[in-house]
């Protein structure tokens, strides 16, 4: 795009309005209208002058009507033709219309897109891709195995991913671990939630499936095992461990079934 420096340096207004640039010139000149008010003012002011020159040459008698006329260091001759700024800014302010009007469309879509997706947890990635897609809130938390002041967590297998293959038959989620802390003596004191990977289910507590986490009380261990049946649409899930009374993790994981 042309910029102010070479606008000046060049007399690019004044040559633009008599044909004397090239073709190039002319293009970069009507992008940086298109961005620039100041300029545009400027090209309809220079072409008031241009008209009072060429008023004044078409007035002169004799043998000074086949001359240029000088002012203000632009030439002109009264038959020299020229481009009507007038003309060119109303197209502009069309051209200026019709983008914006397209700009609008865009925007106004784009924002009915997000607000559909927000209220109905729709999404324009297809539906195999967002079933395998993280919960960001969720995974801020994944990397500590504390998930409160006074517990902690120790699953049995390595990692806290789990992984099941759908093989045509039921599908068998097995877990199993301590959890150590200062917890009351009462049945079952621990729940395993499983969640799917949409953030808004996470905030409003909405669960697939909850099981009790039956166990062993051993001092200030407890000793549990899970052996459960699923029955779960392909995708990523994750799974947490609660305290029966209180909702706030000790422990979260993911599962991956495929």
């Amino acid at each position: 795009m042309m910029d102010h420096h070479k606008i000046k340096k060049f007399n690019i207004v004044e040559g633009y309005l008599l044909q004397h640039l090239s073709d190039a010139d002319m293009d970069a000149f009507e992008e940086h209208l298109l961005f620039c008010g100041k300029c545009r003012d400027e090209l309809v002011q220079m072409e008031k002058i241009v008209e009072a020159i060429r008023v004044a040459a078409a007035n002169e008698e004799g043998e000074k009507l086949n001359n240029p006329v000088k002012i203000d260091s632009i030439n002109i001759a009264k038959d020299q033709p020229t481009i009507k700024a007038s003309q060119f800014l109303r197209k502009l302010s069309m051209n200026q219309m019709t983008f914006m009007s397209i700009a609008a469309v865009i925007v106004i879509t784009f924002i009915g897109i997000v607000l559909i997706n927000r209220n109905t947890g729709l999404n324009i990635i297809d539906d195999q891709t967002q079933r395998f897609l993280l919960n960001p809130i969720l995974e801020e938390f994944i990397s500590d195995n504390v998930r409160a002041d006074s517990f902690s967590v120790k699953l049995d297998h390595s990692h806290r991913d789990i992984h099941i293959a759908d093989i045509g038959g039921t599908l068998e989620l097995a877990l199993s671990g301590q959890i150590f802390g200062d917890f009351t003596e009462q049945e079952d004191p621990f729940i395993l939630k499983i969640l799917s990977n949409l953030e808004s289910d996470y905030l409003d507590d909405r669960y697939v499936v909850v099981f009790p986490l039956e166990g062993v009380s051993h001092s200030n261990a407890y000793q549990f095992k899970l052996h459960e049946s699923l029955n779960l649409p392909h995708g990523l899930y994750y799974y947490t461990i609660e305290m029966t009374n209180d909702d706030d993790p000790l422990y979260i994981g993911r599962i991956f079934i495929k």
